[in-house]
């Protein structure tokens, strides 16, 4: 197909200009022969001319917003296809999915073929690849005591964001890891679960009351060696001085420290003096 100038005089490819001038001509030429095969009849039928996210390759060819005789709303959606396409059928799944998402209006998709070749594209999905909704699981609308007793350490750690009093939310964060000590076989156990919780505390902002617990609390194992909990403190540490935490400072200074950072090098750190680090360093002990 020859190539054909647009209205800015740019060269636009046979496909494109083929596919505008099928979207251009669609209501005329198309649409009385596909509603032959409707199985409700059309009333009105307004072209809609929002696009729509593009996660997707293309746009759609044609969308209509459909009023039938029986005052029915709806959506008519047809593409144009002209070689057999095996991904067709997951094409117009994926159609199916972001068109509802933006209009909410019942669908009826239609493929128009014009290919030469026998057509050979699935139209209809299998039982298994139809998606009939998902399983919600509300961790906040779950007993915090339920998931404190399950002998799995991965299920007692969700306990802090299930139904609980608030304000005992630090009792429940000390629970919870002495829950994950009694349930863990190895230090390395007990590292992990420590920083899968350090980890998911951050999604609530208690990661910093996490942390002084972990401190507080006395452990078989160094926690702030490990990788996951060095970068959350990294975080808490840049935290601590953008917005002059000093809870999240003292942090930073007792993770470094332990870390086998000098004094000296915390204080260039954080742009404090060496008194001030050692302060905080006695205040928890650590001196």
């Amino acid at each position: 197909m020859k190539n054909s100038k647009d209205k800015k005089g740019n060269i636009e490819k046979g496909t494109n200009f083929y596919d505008r001038i099928l979207r251009e001509n669609a209501k005329e030429i198309f649409l009385p022969f596909i509603k032959q095969y409707l199985s409700f009849t059309i009333k009105t039928a307004e072209p809609i001319t929002e696009k729509l996210t593009k996660t997707i390759e293309r746009e759609t060819d044609f969308l209509y917003k459909v009023t039938t005789t029986k005052n029915e709303k709806l959506l008519l959606h047809i593409e144009f296809q002209s070689s057999n396409d095996r991904q067709m059928i997951y094409r117009m799944a994926e159609y199916h999915g972001l068109i509802f998402k933006k209009f909410k209006l019942p669908i009826h998709h239609i493929v128009l073929y014009l290919g030469k070749e026998q057509v050979n594209m699935r139209y209809e999905l299998e039982q298994n690849e139809i998606f009939t909704g998902f399983n919600l699981i509300a961790i906040n609308e779950l007993e915090s005591e339920t998931l404190l007793s399950s002998k799995i350490p991965e299920v007692v750690i969700m306990a802090f964001m299930g139904k609980y009093d608030k304000r005992k939310t630090k009792q429940i964060l000390q629970r919870i890891i002495q829950r994950l000590k009694e349930q863990s076989k190895t230090e390395r156990d007990l590292k992990k679960y420590v920083s899968q919780l350090l980890l998911l505390t951050r999604i609530q902002k208690l990661n910093l009351l996490t942390e002084k617990i972990l401190v507080d609390m006395p452990l078989t194992i160094d926690i702030e060696t490990d990788v996951l909990y060095k970068k959350g403190k990294e975080q808490g540490i840049e935290l601590g001085k953008e917005q002059g935490i000093e809870q999240g400072i003292e942090f930073g200074i007792i993770a470094l420290y332990k870390a086998g950072d000098s004094v000296e090098r915390i204080a260039l750190i954080f742009n404090l003096s060496v008194e001030k680090i050692n302060t905080v360093l006695k205040k928890h002990k650590l001196l």
